[in-house]
């Protein structure tokens, strides 16, 4: 299924998070909220093969404080 970007302006869609539709991509949704596709994929710490499905909601900014996952060694910030 491919999706018309002709009728949608790059930056189109405004929102903190965004619903995942049947047949959107991450490139699609990339486009419409004018963010790049590794942020989305950051920010929603999602794994190859990168997999969204209807329904689920991905968030469209950087998390301001990221906990360190277990074991890992946290540096002060000068």
């Amino acid at each position: 299924l491919k999706k018309d970007y002709s009728s949608l302006e790059r930056g189109s869609y405004r929102g903190s998070y965004y619903e995942v539709k049947k047949g959107d991509t991450l490139y699609f949704i990339a486009y419409v909220t004018d963010k790049d596709v590794n942020d989305l994929v950051r920010y929603n710490e999602l794994t190859q093969p990168y997999t969204i499905y209807p329904g689920q909601r991905l968030k469209l900014w950087a998390p301001k404080y990221v906990a360190p996952k277990y074991g890992q060694k946290v540096e002060p910030v000068v």
